[in-house]
């Protein structure tokens, strides 16, 4: 398994034995699919990835983000790219419109995915599930406040 970044330190589970890994659920799945949209050669290769990726909870402020975790041993690294962690991200808005924050996709160490973060700039009461489908379209700009 890839051991780089957050996953290293995910949030250990009740017993204090280490994170608790589980499957993609759908919202992660699909919002993973989402943010990494572009028909680049890294987005297809950390696309290409999802089926062999678990999360884990990861931190616990309001905003959430999960860790992720990919099988190294079944599915090829990314491409090498720059040195920013984040490569993708996309803007999340509520029912009403409002832009709410961003779901950025890390992979510290540049070669698979380790975190999906929602970084929320407004009340996280406004969010509203599943998450992927408060993710702002392609070709939308978001409306001026």
């Amino acid at each position: 398994m890839a051991a780089e970044g957050p996953s290293e330190s995910a949030a250990p589970d009740r017993t204090g034995a280490g994170p608790v890994w589980e499957p993609l659920s759908e919202d992660v799945r699909r919002t993973l699919e989402r943010v990494l949209r572009e028909d680049t050669e890294a987005h297809r290769a950390y696309r290409a990835q999802l089926p062999y990726t678990r999360m884990a909870p990861g931190c616990t402020c309001p905003c959430g983000s999960v860790y992720l975790e990919v099988d190294d041993e079944a599915a090829p690294p990314a491409p090498p790219g720059g040195d920013d962690p984040v490569v993708a991200s996309r803007l999340v808005r509520a029912p009403s419109g409002r832009l709410l924050g961003e779901a950025l996709v890390f992979a510290w160490g540049g070669k698979y995915l380790t975190e999906l973060e929602l970084a929320l700039w407004e009340d996280a009461n406004l969010l509203e599930h599943p998450l992927w489908q408060q993710l702002l379209p392609d070709g939308e700009e978001p409306a001026s406040t």
